[in-house]
């Protein structure tokens, strides 16, 4: 069995900092992700994607490899099946396709924005929001047993995004506290996901982990992602 498009697209975008970053010169325009017969049928997908001008003010774009978000997205999810998850029924299941997604990484400072459009992603949010919200609110995930055993306390928390193109949006602010040999480590994460048109839209920002990332540079940068799909899609 497969997750849900939406479900996908948010391993995804947990999945990209075990996507290599190298040569991460600002691209100006929309990622290179090479020139593979596959890879340009999903040129006017790609076109979809913030370009740097589209960004919020200092981010620089960093090309994401085509056929790596899928490998990478696995990776995350092999380790989601591995963590004793609680509730039980907030654990992640089936296996990532990328279904002709995109995807870009902008870098200002400590500070990450990552985009993804995926064709054929109209439809419901009811499956993410239930992931997110009720009794997965708030879980806890434990890799490897014993003394070498990580546990993870995950918190998410509802923003409103009532100012763009769609109805259809659903974010939050994620809250990882992590413990492993007794250290303690915590880190934010903001994460949209949207249906416009027949496009599934999902946006995060992270910082370092001592730093938060910045709600404004994410709310802009959810608007003028969604609103460039939205344009295009009418």
């Amino acid at each position: 069995m497969r997750t849900s498009l939406f479900r996908v697209t948010a391993i995804s975008v947990s999945a990209v900092a075990a996507i290599g970053v190298t040569g991460c010169g600002d691209s100006g325009s929309q990622p290179d992700t090479g020139e593979s017969a596959e890879q340009s049928a999903s040129a006017e997908v790609n076109a979809l994607l913030l370009t740097t001008d589209e960004l919020p003010a200092g981010f620089r774009t960093m090309p994401i490899p085509a056929g790596q978000v899928a490998q990478a997205a696995n990776s995350v999810l092999d380790v989601a099946k591995g963590a004793t998850i609680s509730p039980a029924e907030c654990a992640a299941t089936g296996t990532a396709d990328d279904s002709g997604m995109v995807m870009l990484m902008a870098v200002s400072g400590s500070t990450t924005v990552t985009e993804t459009v995926t064709p054929g992603g109209g439809g419901s949010l009811d499956d993410v929001r239930a992931s997110r919200t009720g009794q997965c609110a708030s879980v806890t995930a434990t890799i490897g047993n014993g003394g070498g055993a990580a546990e993870s306390r995950i918190t998410n928390d509802p923003i409103d995004l009532s100012d763009t193109a769609v109805d259809d949006v659903f974010a939050v602010e994620q809250t990882s506290t992590s413990t492993f040999n007794g250290r303690e480590v915590a880190s934010t994460t903001l994460l949209a996901w949207a249906s416009v048109g027949d496009y599934a839209v999902t946006v995060s920002s992270a910082g370092a982990v001592a730093d938060d990332p910045d709600v404004n540079t994410f709310r802009q940068a959810v608007t003028s992602a969604i609103d460039k799909v939205a344009a295009a899609s009418r």
